[in-house]
């Protein structure tokens, strides 16, 4: 597997890529993950902001995202 294998390989049908000030990768799932998938600059795999699997009835869960497409990165760090 070439570079960059690791992270297409772990993704669930990717909408949207930002970049942080330290070059990590953030990547938006539209599947059935609905989350963000977050990677180094090197293309290891860092973490997951957001609960996997679809949002489900019932009371609102703020880390359930329902098929994220575009998002930003703030100076700060904060996602939107």
């Amino acid at each position: 597997l070439g570079e960059g294998a690791e992270i297409t390989a772990a993704l669930d049908e990717p909408r949207d890529v930002e970049l942080d000030a330290a070059g990590n990768l953030y990547v938006s799932q539209h599947g059935l993950r609905h989350n963000v998938k977050v990677f180094t600059a090197a293309g290891a795999f860092l973490r997951e902001i957001g609960v996997p699997g679809p949002v489900l009835p019932g009371p609102y869960d703020e880390q359930h995202m329902q098929h994220p497409e575009g998002m930003t990165l703030t100076p700060d760090g904060r996602l939107w």
